[in-house]
Parts: structure tokens; sequence; C-alpha cells
């Protein structure tokens, strides 16, 4: 008989462990509006600001995108109930010239070889995402996160979806 109470119980202790941990609670948030910022951006001479405007636009989209691949939070024009706000503000914005050279020789050879050298550039992107409850106005995390890639595009979507995932942290209201 002990044994069957000790049984009974350690099934309701793990079944109870079991539930909390892996299930998300229900979904606190059905839509997402997006903004993104550059006000405080801080950029080299060489970049215009007609550059940071089409990045910011590219941004956009991207995240937009990225909102709907990644879950089931619709894209909201403006706050409303159940709605998250995530606020991207784009840091700053690196580009840099690489050189990459390789020989064809060892150091102590005799005869000289050759060599070969490829330039490109890189760009940098560093931004701060903020995530409110639209209703409380209540920040429920930030998270920044810079990355690099020489193609502007790749990098740009590669950004949104690091962000995105980042905001889906919240639609339970978790935050693992």
């Amino acid at each position: 008989m002990k044994r069957l109470i000790v049984l009974v119980a350690m099934t309701i202790l793990v079944s109870g462990c079991a539930s909390f941990r892996g299930e998300p609670g229900p979904k606190l948030y059905d839509n997402a509006t997006i903004s993104i910022v550059s006000d405080n951006i801080l950029l080299p001479q060489t970049i215009d600001k007609d550059f940071t405007q089409i990045v910011i636009m590219r941004l956009n989209e991207f995240t937009k995108s990225e909102i709907e691949r990644q879950g089931n939070l619709e894209v909201a024009p403006e706050c409303a109930p159940r709605t998250l706000k995530i606020t991207q503000e784009i840091t700053s914005i690196v580009v840099s010239s690489i050189s990459e050279v390789h020989t064809g020789f060892l150091p102590f050879q005799i005869f000289r070889g050759s060599a070969t050298a490829t330039k490109g550039d890189d760009i940098a992107i560093s931004t701060s995402t903020s995530v409110y409850d639209c209703e409380s106005g209540k920040k429920l995390g930030a998270y920044d996160y810079t990355t690099n890639n020489p193609n502007p595009i790749d990098l740009l979507k590669y950004l949104a979806a690091v962000n995105v995932s980042f905001v889906y942290r919240y639609q339970h209201g978790s935050r693992f």
C-alpha cells in the first residue's frame, strides 16, 4: 500500500513538473507593431544618409516578413490590445575593407612563389531591439546584437531573423 501511495505521489510530482517546464502558457499577444529608429546612429564619414534610409526601409521589410515566417503574430499598423511593440534601434553601421593575401611559397624556400590578393568590403550593423506591451507601455525586454557580412541584403535578413526570434519569446509571456 505504501508503495502505491509513493508511486502515485511521484507520478503527480513528475507530471506536474513536466507540464510546467515544456508547454508554453496561453498566447498573450496576437499582433506586433514595428518601429525602426536611427536617431543616434554612429556613421563613418564615407556613408551618406540615403544609405541609412535604405537600410531602415529594408530592415523594416525583412522584419515584417520574418514575423510572418517565424510564427503566428500578425503585423499591426499601430499599438492596440494584445499587441507587442518592437523597436529596433540601429546604433552603428561600419563598412570595412578587407584584404586577403594568399601565398604560394614557404618562407624558407629558395625560389620565390606567387601571391594573390583579394579585396572586399565587410558591413557590420549593430542594433538594440526593445519589446514593449502596447497596452501598459511596460518594457518586456531588450536585446543588443551586432552582425557583419559583405552582402548587405543577407546581413539585414539575418539581423531581422535574430531580432524577431527574440520578440517571439514574449508571445506567451515567457522570457527564456
